[in-house]
């Protein structure tokens, strides 16, 4: 018998499974790539046994004659050998759950006050359902063992302090894939993977005139030791959203966006004591809008890693809602031995307001509207660690 193929998955197998079951047998489908090819005197036909191997994944041989006769066939059908790669790589999602180790990276809050004696961390309701939705997807490809670690915040101090050193164990592990989850804001794994994924030096803040990123977070400024490679001001973005980033700027904002070249996606929210009401689409006057950052890198050593970074927790959890309607592939490194590319997108949702007392906000139609996009970061200039 013949040895099942076990290398990248052969489209070909699963177009012809498609046109097999649209024609109900491997002999009559024989028949209709005969009649396809009947204006060509010198085609060949087809043995309805190769046909079988090859949906089956079993080594076949393929002569040249035989591939035009399977591309005259497919081509009218846009499944043509010219127009489509050969080999299908898998979605995000599908290589996740294959790549055997996965770890959650959660920003986490000491909850002191609770517990004196011994202190004890919580999670962000958002980053935890974030979590449970890559879960509940990725199962749908298969089961990949998982572990969650939790990265501590330090409130009190700079953000860019790393509160512990335990966690930093996955930039010594080159087999762990990973899924880091909220912004740099909350978690300080995000500022570090985006780094290493962009080449940059973590909590650095970009020149907005020379930055070559292709996306900045604008935050409000709160946190006054908050510091970011991928964070520029409100002032920054007064050329291209005016609006926002006056509204930035005042004393008690909580409006943020993310800004992708000359459009910021904005995220305006009631300032402490003013009176700006959130803003929303035309036929959305109960609903607000709220953004979030996938982007997701093939590492050299060819584990994943992933980042679901909103403006705000509900933008964090719909990123992570979407990352399974991308269906382009991570790209391949451009070199042996290196990382890829970055495939990143912008996801928008909706917030309605919901009965939960605590935090009544609920998401619906989260949708991508920027990218996904390859993005080749520069040469490293990063300070030697």
């Amino acid at each position: 018998m013949n040895a099942k193929v076990t290398a990248p998955n052969l489209r070909l197998m699963n177009v012809l499974a498609d046109q097999r079951k649209r024609w109900g047998s491997y002999d009559k489908l024989a028949q209709q790539i005969a009649f396809a090819n009947k204006a060509d005197k010198n085609a060949v036909a087809i043995d309805r046994r190769k046909l079988r191997g090859l949906v089956e994944g079993e080594n076949v041989s393929l002569r040249i004659s035989e591939l035009v006769a399977l591309d005259t066939y497919l081509s009218p059908l846009g499944e043509g050998l010219a127009t489509k790669t050969l080999f299908e790589r898998p979605s995000i999602l599908a290589e996740l759950s294959q790549r055997g180790s996965l770890t959650f990276m959660l920003g986490s809050y000491p909850l002191l006050e609770l517990h004196k004696e011994q202190q004890r961390l919580y999670m962000g309701k958002w980053d935890i359902q974030a979590m449970a939705t890559f879960l509940r997807d990725l199962n749908q490809h298969g089961t990949p063992r998982f572990d969650i670690q939790e990265v501590p915040v330090n409130e009190s101090e700079n953000a860019a302090v790393d509160a512990g050193s335990t966690w930093m164990k996955w930039k010594r592990d080159d087999a762990q894939s990973i899924v880091s989850v909220g912004s740099s804001r909350v978690n300080l794994a995000t500022e570090h993977i985006l780094a290493e994924m962009a080449a940059v030096d973590p909590f650095v803040p970009p020149d907005p005139l020379t930055s070559k990123l292709p996306f900045h977070f604008v935050w409000p400024n709160d946190l006054p030791d908050f510091r970011s490679a991928f964070a520029i001001s409100g002032e920054a973005i007064k050329n291209i959203a005016g609006d926002l980033s006056a509204d930035i700027m005042q004393e008690g904002s909580k409006s943020r966006g993310l800004q992708v070249g000359k459009k910021v996606y904005a995220e305006f929210r009631e300032r402490e004591g003013g009176k700006r009401k959130t803003k929303a689409k035309s036929g959305q006057s109960k609903e607000s809008l709220t953004y979030g950052l996938i982007a997701a890198q093939r590492r050299r050593t060819g584990n994943l890693w992933v980042v679901t970074a909103g403006l705000s927790g509900p933008g964090t959890f719909a990123a992570a809602k979407s990352v399974g309607s991308i269906i382009e592939d991570i790209p391949l490194a451009t070199e042996t031995g290196k990382h890829s590319p970055v495939l990143w997108a912008i996801v928008e949702v909706a917030i309605k307001t919901g009965d939960n007392p605590y935090d009544p906000r609920e998401t619906i139609n989260e949708r991508l509207v920027e990218g996904p996009h390859v993005w080749q970061p520069s040469k490293s200039k990063r300070k030697a660690s």
